[in-house]
């Protein structure tokens, strides 16, 4: 029964039909991801609330130690920049 219905319909409307249960399921899949990713890092955020501008201080402090300790440096950017009035 489905099958006759499938050969009697028309090309241009199965591939619209196709068109709209694809993007229906591509909606309803990303909807889906979101709240599963948004739930897990609801938690991981919840977990590590406050941590990790410590955690960053102490990474900076150590890399920076450790840069002066091994004499490496990081120059400045500089730009020169010249004026139309010579100044």
């Amino acid at each position: 029964m489905v099958l006759d219905w499938l050969n009697r319909t028309p090309a241009w409307m199965l591939q619209l039909l196709w068109s709209a249960v694809t993007l229906l399921l591509i909606v309803l899949m990303g909807r889906l991801i979101g709240r599963i990713l948004c739930r897990r890092l609801a938690r991981w955020a919840a977990q590590t609330a406050w941590k990790w501008d410590d955690a960053l201080h102490e990474f900076i402090k150590r890399l920076l130690a450790r840069y002066r300790q091994e004499g490496i440096t990081i120059p400045f950017p500089t730009q020169t920049v010249y004026r139309e009035d010579g100044g």
